[in-house]
């Protein structure tokens, strides 16, 4: 070291924090994206910035217990929602829920559906998916006594549906 530059030698612990840094960042990011699928990490894109890491954390907690699991629904629009809550109501099919449109949490960002991609969504499993859900800070849909919908969380930092209309709206 004693051949190395002036500046390199005056700078050489910020040199070395810099390096660590770079490090941790690279490292974080491998095992960020590695452990996540690129069709999930696309639907946490659509989900409200203050809920994806928790979103990412239940995922990777779930892929440790055996479980891996796939967003199937994050963010819908409108007149995706309408349409969901039109079928089984006003059109053909089953009901697959009782919000129409503006009455979702899935509409303001706060809410996600998961399959399980190996047991489908007749899995046996879904009480350990519901814990590690609530676990991480999210309502499961499986708790519900009038429509149960085990697929589905949401976080709504204690705002109803009608207080994220009249805000967003």
């Amino acid at each position: 070291m004693n051949n190395a530059p002036t500046w390199l030698r005056e700078h050489k612990y910020q040199l070395i924090a810099l390096t660590s840094i770079i490090v941790l960042v690279l490292v974080w990011f491998v095992v960020e994206y590695s452990s996540i699928s690129k069709e999930n990490r696309r639907k946490i894109a659509e989900l409200d910035f203050r809920i994806r890491g928790r979103v990412r954390a239940f995922l990777r907690e779930a892929a440790r217990n055996g479980i891996h699991l796939r967003i199937t629904e994050a963010y819908r629009s409108f007149a995706r929602q309408q349409a969901l809550y039109n079928q089984g109501h006003t059109t053909p099919g089953q009901i697959v829920t009782n919000a129409p449109a503006g009455y979702s949490y899935h509409n303001f960002h706060l809410a996600f559906d998961v399959v399980d991609i190996q047991k489908g969504y007749n899995a046996a499993n879904w009480s350990l998916i519901g814990k590690i859900g609530k676990k991480h800070g999210f309502e499961w849909g499986g708790d519900w006594r009038t429509f149960v919908d085990r697929p589905h969380f949401q976080k709504t930092f204690g705002k109803t549906t009608a207080e994220l209309r009249e805000k967003y709206l």
